[in-house]
């Protein structure tokens, strides 16, 4: 019966990745209006995917670690400066001074959904299934949680490589390989801190939307001085924090160890 059942998740997940590499290759078209269009076919292909992924999240289990139970909800003042430094990649600056303009605030809905979207499908992906299963490989080994967490940024990093195929330019791929593998492990670093899905979850969300908003919605040069101080000192602070976070999580660790010995 067990093994009928995992049959059953692994194929539904393996359906859904079919039919989105379909939507992939067909490209429908839904709307004239180029923005609209990309946004609601890439919203269309992650929701087929992550139908697969939430089936795989619940059916084996990662909702009870990772979750959204009564135990998870601890420690939302620990996501703070986190939220200060995903609040930063928003073009404040260059919306205020016209430098970025939105054109098209009546698609904010869709836009909404398709940030959710990007955010569900990778945080459930690589920092619930991936690092739980990096966890248990590492298991018994020193400093599991710290080399877990390198790792699965380090996967989170590379995996945006894709998007070269997509026609992405190199060094702005590569750029974007750099930073993912940062806000990966930020994420990351929640996600373990605080055992709530939710906090990384919003923090990418967060994140994407401050990121595609003039991409998506409008058009213009959003990465000015401006951003990049505020990025800059923000991002500072979050890496602090959360290295010392994770410093936290190894020393516990490493205790907890010693005791078993």
């Amino acid at each position: 019966m067990k093994k009928a059942r995992t049959f059953l998740i692994l194929g539904y997940l393996g359906i859904s990745v079919v039919a989105a590499i379909v939507l992939m290759v067909v490209k429908p078209v839904y709307n004239t209006v180029e923005q609209l269009q990309n946004m609601i076919s890439d919203l269309i292909i992650r929701a087929t995917i992550l139908s697969g992924i939430v089936v795989l999240y619940f059916g084996f289990g990662y909702h009870k670690t990772f979750g959204l139970h009564k135990e998870s909800w601890r420690m939302p003042y620990w996501v703070i400066p986190c939220l200060v430094s995903v609040l930063a990649n928003f073009p404040f600056s260059a919306l205020i001074l016209g430098k970025a303009t939105i054109d098209y605030p009546n698609y904010i809905w869709v836009f909404v959904l398709y940030c959710l979207s990007i955010s569900l499908v990778e945080e459930l992906l690589f920092r619930v299934i991936l690092l739980d299963f990096l966890l248990n490989y590492l298991e018994g080994k020193n400093h599991k949680t710290l080399i877990a967490i390198i790792l699965d940024s380090a996967i989170f990093g590379l995996y945006h490589l894709l998007n070269l195929a997509a026609g992405a330019g190199v060094i702005a791929t590569l750029m974007q390989v750099g930073y993912t593998f940062l806000v990966g492990g930020m994420f990351a670093i929640t996600l373990l801190k605080t055992k709530n899905i939710l906090y990384p979850l919003i923090l990418h969300a967060i994140f994407d939307a401050g990121g595609y908003v003039v991409t998506c919605l409008g058009q213009g040069a959003f990465q000015d001085m401006v951003f990049w101080i505020l990025t800059g000192v923000t991002g500072a602070m979050a890496a602090i924090h959360c290295l010392y976070a994770l410093y936290q999580l190894d020393k516990e660790e490493s205790e907890l160890r010693a005791k078993n010995l």
